[in-house]
């Protein structure tokens, strides 16, 4: 299965790796028809990357002000 390779790049600290998954990922869903249960599964795993990222973002933003 694709998925856990993909999520693991996109939770990845190498840049080239987080963004080679998120290529692999549009190219996927731009060329295929997923079924429906993939594409939850892929929103699940985005929205969770994005809130660490996020989470991540707003703590170095704080490190910075204090």
């Amino acid at each position: 299965m694709l998925v856990p390779h993909l999520s693991r790049g996109m939770q990845s600290r190498i840049q080239e790796f987080k963004a080679a998954s998120y290529m692999i990922l549009a190219q996927l869903l731009f060329k295929a028809k997923l079924k429906s249960s993939l594409l939850k599964t892929l929103q699940q795993v985005i929205a969770k990357v994005s809130r660490s990222v996020e989470i991540s973002v707003r703590g170095q933003a704080l490190s910075k002000i204090l």
